[in-house]
């Protein structure tokens, strides 16, 4: 994907490159996010697809 700026909490802008995590990475990412946010669990046995995880990697100059 291509390098993107994004605003974070408190307006600090930071240029990212986004992508979706698979495997391992995505279970465990899965397992913080509904931690934090357990809706995601109750949205995700309401449909069929896998619902993406995107991380916001630094963009590298």
């Amino acid at each position: 994907m291509a390098t993107t700026e994004v605003e974070l909490p408190g307006g600090e802008r930071r240029h990212v490159r986004p992508r979706v995590a698979e495997g391992d990475e995505r279970a465990a990412l899965w397992e913080r996010l509904v931690a934090v946010y357990q809706p995601h669990a109750t949205y995700a046995t309401h449909t069929e697809r896998q619902i993406p995880v995107v991380v916001l990697d630094p963009a590298t100059a």
